[in-house]
């Protein structure tokens, strides 16, 4: 699957394992980069979803209703949106391209971005 990313801020933090693990620690940025490997080794959003199923990705509501989020750690959650097709799981198997929004902590009423 490609990655797209959300800006150039985004892009250039999670491209860099450096700064990743300035902004977010090492062990969060290993585990960051990691879900990055995994849903870009995934033949389509849909097989993430259904088979692979790592960090218990799932569909978020509000201003986020077209996004997914998966765990990076207790707290931090990896924010995607699938790119051009519809959000049920059949849909979702044409899905060979997501944007990746940041890295979100939205537990406990918070709604702070980590990244970017």
């Amino acid at each position: 699957m490609q990655l797209l990313f959300f800006d150039k801020k985004v892009q250039k933090i999670l491209g860099d394992n450096k700064l990743l693990q300035r902004k977010v620690g090492l062990e969060i940025g290993k585990k960051t980069k990691q879900r990055l490997e995994q849903l870009e080794a995934s033949d389509n959003f849909s097989m993430y979803l259904t088979e692979l199923r790592l960090g218990k990705p799932h569909l978020l509501d509000g201003n986020l209703s077209n996004c997914y989020s998966i765990s990076v750690s207790a707290n931090y959650r990896l924010i995607v949106e699938p790119i051009g097709t519809k959000l049920d799981i059949e849909s979702l198997k044409d899905c060979k391209e997501i944007n990746i929004k940041g890295v979100l902590d939205y537990h406990d009423g918070k709604n702070e971005w980590i990244i970017p």
